[in-house]
């Protein structure tokens, strides 16, 4: 996932610790929320652009030399 952008811990009731990562970066950016060492939600970030495959082009044929 690649490092994070800001970790925040915290008392949850109950006394289970919460957690939230937030990612900006990465493959699957976004705001990861944990209670009690459990994943509970996740809010999607942007995803990057994923590069376009780009067309080939056909090699140029070389034009034949008129003929005097």
């Amino acid at each position: 996932m690649g490092p994070t952008a800001n970790v925040e811990t915290e008392p949850n009731k109950g006394g289970e610790r919460r957690l939230t990562m937030t990612y900006t970066s990465g493959v699957r950016p976004g705001i990861y929320r944990f209670a009690g060492g459990r994943l509970k939600s996740i809010e999607r970030g942007a995803t990057p652009d994923e590069p376009k495959p780009q067309k080939k082009q056909a090699p140029k044929k070389a034009k034949k030399p008129a003929d005097a």
